[in-house]
């Protein structure tokens, strides 16, 4: 591309300046993809959020949806109070099993 660019002239400065001027086909491309990656990250977070409404809102029944809410609120409240325990093996072996019990749920719902 800096030989097309620089044409027929063989001095170093022009070798140079064709050179620099490549440089920014890269650069460009690269503004571009990071403006493209941006634009899609924002389009990715509002589809799933369209997918969430419409589709997993769908499948679980309002009674269902509604356990486990209960459930959830559970699991933080049993959290809260692990947290407030002196480190012990205690709290590790309960902060485990609050583990495979979001694990499970999320297994079952999903």
């Amino acid at each position: 591309v800096s030989d097309w660019i620089r044409g027929s002239e063989t001095t170093p400065t022009a070798s140079y300046h064709s050179l620099a001027k490549a440089f920014y086909i890269p650069t460009l491309i690269l503004l571009a993809s990071i403006v493209l990656f941006i634009a899609a990250s924002i389009s990715f977070v509002n589809d799933r959020k369209k997918f969430l409404k419409q589709i997993v809102f769908e499948i679980i029944s309002p009674i269902d949806w509604l356990k486990v809410r209960f459930f959830e609120a559970k699991i933080i409240n049993i959290q809260n109070m692990v947290n407030r325990m002196p480190n012990t093996i205690v709290k590790w072996w309960t902060l485990k099993m609050v583990q495979k019990m979001i694990h499970f749920n999320n297994y079952i719902i999903l």
